[in-house]
């Protein structure tokens, strides 16, 4: 081998370890910006999907305000009596 090759195999060798940390601190960076956008489609996937399904299915509740009616109005003639 020539000196500049022996050189060279020296200074990767002596940056191996901070290489390969920098290699795994961006790996996993990466691996973090996947998962967040992956993250973000499955949720935007569901709001879609229920926000879809609540507009093609509207709830509708009735309620039977009879008994209050009723009392309302027993409380009304109790003070027209009165008066």
């Amino acid at each position: 081998m020539s000196q500049q090759k022996v050189d060279n195999y020296k200074k990767k060798k002596a940056n191996r370890e901070r290489d390969s940390r920098k290699e795994r601190r961006v790996r996993k960076l990466e691996l973090a910006i996947v998962g967040v956008l992956i993250a973000a489609g499955i949720i935007w996937l569901v709001i879609a999907g229920v926000t879809t399904y609540t507009k093609s299915h509207p709830t509708t509740i009735t309620i039977n305000t009879e008994a209050i009616d009723t009392y309302v109005n027993s409380l009304d003639a109790g003070q027209v009596e009165e008066g």
